[in-house]
């Protein structure tokens, strides 16, 4: 079992604090959503938990080890990023794409071997992109390279998965369609999801742990039922709501009350 933990993390850009003493530990085996108004800093926080950004106060721990100590292809075999807008390399195939997922285990100029191959497939497999692997990456539609940079994600073979938001700009069908997949990986593999994600009822739906940014403070964390409340909700996001059970799946679902009345 690891540990993945957020200590006292304070970053700024130039002289703009972002995040402020922010303090938690990421549950393990679980999928957590970090939630919160535009430029809240939850991408922010993202990239500094996977050495992307530097923080200038606090660290970041990994089975008790600031992730700054370790080198950088190691630190590639135990978590992997999808980030927000991944540039597509020119003239790039979809498998080619997905095969970069296998750079932490390979040796310099060694071709892939037969397992790198089988967690290739297996991850194409998962992300049903089977079908399109000599396809030109930059060819095609938006949910399709979602599931391409999905699967160069799932190649890297990690127990720790960041995905800043990964449903952004998708067609609901699509949304859903990440968002199963990425609760099977879970389910299956006990994988540890950490994702930033704007739709609070989609958040509660397949999360386990939420953490709430207002300001680039954490203001609350816990089980989507335990915590999203509508002060919450009205603190964070400035809305007034109503919160329901969801009918179907029995989370919590936030209503929003606008000024339009039927």
């Amino acid at each position: 079992m690891h540990t993945l933990r957020v200590q006292q993390l304070s970053f700024a850009y130039d002289k703009k604090e972002v995040l402020k003493d922010i303090e938690l530990q990421i549950p393990f085996g679980k999928i957590s959503v970090i939630l919160g108004a535009n430029g809240c800093g939850k991408s922010t926080l993202l990239k500094n938990m996977c050495k992307v950004l530097r923080p200038q106060k606090g660290q970041v721990l990994l089975d008790q080890k600031e992730i700054w100590k370790y080198k950088s292809k190691e630190l590639a075999t135990r978590m992997g990023l999808m980030p927000q807008s991944a540039q597509v390399p020119e003239g790039i195939s979809v498998f080619d794409l997905v095969s970069r997922g296998r750079f932490p285990y390979r040796q310099a100029f060694k071709a892939l071997d037969s397992k790198d191959l089988q967690v290739i497939t297996t991850a194409m497999e998962w992300m049903n992109i089977t079908d399109i692997a000599d396809k030109q990456v930059d060819s095609l539609s938006g949910g399709q390279r979602q599931r391409v940079w999905m699967a160069l994600a799932l190649a890297q073979d990690t127990d720790i998965l960041f995905l800043d938001e990964p449903t952004t700009f998708l067609d609901i069908q699509y949304q859903i369609e990440i968002l199963d997949r990425l609760y099977e990986l879970n389910q299956k593999k006990q994988t540890t999801i950490v994702m930033v994600l704007h739709d609070i009822n989609l958040a509660a739906r397949y999360s386990h742990h939420l953490f709430a940014l207002k300001k680039g403070s954490l203001v609350a964390k816990g089980k989507p039922e335990e915590i999203l409340t509508p002060s919450l909700i009205k603190d964070v996001y400035g809305l007034d709501c109503k919160i329901i059970e969801d009918p179907y799946y029995h989370c919590p679902m936030v209503l929003p009350m606008g000024k339009h009345k039927a």
